[in-house]
């Protein structure tokens, strides 16, 4: 499997609590969808830690199964709000939190097409005033009986009143 890398940084919009969202696409890196991944779990690497932290897995159907505009089946870089509940963008798609035993059947090179069916990781925080800060994460999966972890070293951080000042454009 294969994730991305880097950062994202949320600006506290003016009540708190608040949700924040980042998405990342997932898929397998070779292999054939009879041997996919299975997911098992997801740790997180907190420098501040958010007052829950969820992943949820979203799946997008193939072009030709979509109906409506077509920006609401983009993959989610990061919004406010979480699944069913995002504050400006319209997102599609069905969502599951049910993470444990997902099967990863999408592969890394079908991925890279824009139009493709997708999954994606959608890491869910919910974001205290002080902010949150998750410096990266690791999957933890399943090929056959074998188990496996893949880190993605990709910070989070939800803005508050104790966040990085320069991440949080306060610097």
């Amino acid at each position: 499997m294969r994730t991305e890398a880097g950062a994202k940084a949320a600006y506290a919009p003016s009540h708190s609590p608040y949700f924040y969202t980042q998405g990342f696409l997932i898929c397998r890196d070779g292999g054939s969808s009879e041997v996919a991944p299975v997911l098992r779990s997801v740790s997180f690497n907190t420098r501040l830690k958010p007052l829950e932290v969820q992943p949820v897995i979203r799946r997008i159907p193939e072009e030709a199964d979509r109906d409506g505009p077509p920006g609401g089946w983009s993959p989610i870089l990061d919004a406010l709000g979480k699944p069913g509940a995002f504050e400006d963008t319209p997102v599609r798609g069905d969502f599951s939190y049910d993470f444990d035993g997902t099967r990863v059947t999408e592969s890394c090179a079908d991925a890279s097409e824009s139009w493709s069916a997708k999954m994606e990781l959608e890491i869910v925080m919910k974001v205290p005033k002080e902010g949150a800060d998750i410096d990266g994460f690791t999957i933890s999966y399943d090929i056959g009986d074998k188990s496996h972890e893949v880190h993605a070293p990709w910070r989070m951080v939800g803005c508050g009143t104790e966040t990085d000042r320069e991440m949080c454009g306060r610097g």
